[in-house]
């Protein structure tokens, strides 16, 4: 492998894992946000 096709295969492999993360992180913050809507939503449903 040439040292230039090697630094590009690195650069893609890095992009991929800020993505990934990235992912993740949106995955929990979703995750978090529709646990908090929907205790929030029940509440109110008690409430009612």
């Amino acid at each position: 492998m040439s040292k230039q096709a090697l630094k590009g295969f690195a650069l893609i492999c890095i992009v991929a894992l800020l993505i990934h993360k990235w992912l993740l992180v949106a995955l929990l913050f979703s995750g978090v946000v529709f646990y908090v809507v929907g205790k929030i939503n029940l509440h109110q449903m008690k409430d009612a």
